[in-house]
């Protein structure tokens, strides 16, 4: 399932699920913000924001760059604590089911 919109400011909502258990479970997502106006060549690297998850691996990637800036100074993976599988029969797409957050 995958939500997309903006203009000059872009963003992406993915969520993958798996049929496993007998049901569907998500077992990844990720979270997009990008500037796509900026002065860096590749198009969606000024003012970066991703948040990807993988709930298989219990491990969540961040990537940060700056608005002025076209790398990254941020890119960092980091292990989670796995809790109960998130089902589509109980799944909200407005609920925020990211276990981490970076701190900036």
């Amino acid at each position: 399932m995958n939500h997309y919109g903006g203009s000059v400011w872009r963003w992406t909502k993915n969520f993958t699920f798996r049929f496993q258990n007998k049901q569907w479970e998500l077992i990844g997502m990720s979270e997009m913000n990008y500037w796509t106006n900026g002065a860096c060549e590749d198009v969606g690297s000024a003012a970066l924001s991703l948040d990807e998850v993988n709930f298989s691996t219990a491990r969540m990637h961040f990537i940060r760059t700056k608005n002025d800036a076209c790398t990254p100074y941020r890119d960092e993976w980091k292990k989670f604590i796995k809790k109960q599988n998130i089902t589509l029969a109980r799944f909200q797409v407005e609920k925020n089911y990211f276990p981490l957050k970076l701190d900036e």
